[in-house]
């Protein structure tokens, strides 16, 4: 399913990959499953809810409105 996402989200994950590694990003399950649904309002804040955002700083805003707007975050 990945590959049916639209290129923001597909950036959006592949940021979270290079900053958690594979088992990282595969332990948001539930923002996985919203995302692979096409929820993607679920899946930010399901993202937005985690310690992994609390710990990156700028990165977890950006990352979460990629995710929400399948737009370029600022």
């Amino acid at each position: 399913w990945f590959a049916d996402l639209d290129p923001i989200r597909q950036r959006a994950l592949v940021d979270l990959g290079f900053n958690l590694g594979i088992a990282g990003v595969l332990a948001f399950t539930k923002a996985l499953a919203a995302m692979h649904r096409g929820d993607y309002l679920v899946a930010a804040n399901e993202l937005q809810d985690s310690r992994w955002f609390t710990q990156v700083g700028t990165r977890g805003p950006r990352i979460c409105s990629m995710v929400r707007t399948g737009t370029e975050a600022p």
